[in-house]
């Protein structure tokens, strides 16, 4: 199962998220069009940090998953997209590969 987030943020608030986001918001209490609030933005500096909207890549831990993100700012379009996948699997994955490749 791979899961995919779209999140949209402008000027301290999320202004759209698919539906893949929903658990991953109500986990950090963030809802649609209101202000991202300060613990979140505390614990996740590199997703939340709006003074300096630069495109770069974040990891976070949410549960047992652990979600790889790209923070890209769109000026012109006046919102900064925030596209996240899980990649818990894929290092399950490897590190399986890796132990029965060193097995053999």
């Amino acid at each position: 199962v791979v899961i995919c987030t779209l999140i949209r943020m402008n000027c301290g608030k999320i202004i759209y998220h698919n539906v893949a986001a929903m658990p991953l918001l109500s986990y950090w209490q963030c809802k649609l069009n209101a202000p991202i609030n300060n613990q979140v933005k505390a614990i996740y500096p590199d997703i939340f940090n709006v003074k300096t909207p630069v495109p770069h890549d974040a990891t976070v831990k949410y549960l047992e998953y652990i979600f790889h993100f790209s923070v890209i700012p769109y000026p012109e379009a006046g919102y900064i997209g925030i596209y996240g996948h899980c990649i818990e699997e894929a290092l399950v994955a490897a590190t399986n590969s890796t132990e029965q490749h060193q097995s053999r």
